[in-house]
């Protein structure tokens, strides 16, 4: 049996697919959780700490909390497109590889 044929065994496989749909629910959950908890607690600096600082370090604070947001959202969703681009690769190569 050679690799190709393995891969598209394994491409069929009903096992994997859901492998792939629970981990991209799960993700989801993430994103929506992620993106609260960055909300939330933004809204509470500027609800209570806010007027202790000037204007440009509360701005450097909120732009801050969408870097860090940006950056954790896309983490995840790069670390989950890396490992679907490993499971279907063989589908959306071609015949030249």
């Amino acid at each position: 049996m050679d690799a190709e044929t393995s891969r598209s065994d394994r491409d069929e496989d009903p096992r994997v697919e859901g492998t792939i749909l629970r981990t991209l629910k799960r993700r989801i959950l993430a994103s929506i959780g992620i993106g609260t908890a960055v909300s939330v607690l933004l809204l509470l600096y500027v609800g209570f700490l806010a007027e202790r600082y000037p204007w440009y370090a509360n701005v450097a604070v909120v732009l801050s909390g969408f870097v860090v947001l940006t950056a954790a959202l896309a983490a995840l969703w790069v670390a989950w497109g890396i490992s679907l681009a490993r499971h279907f690769g063989a589908r959306f190569d071609g015949p030249d590889g």
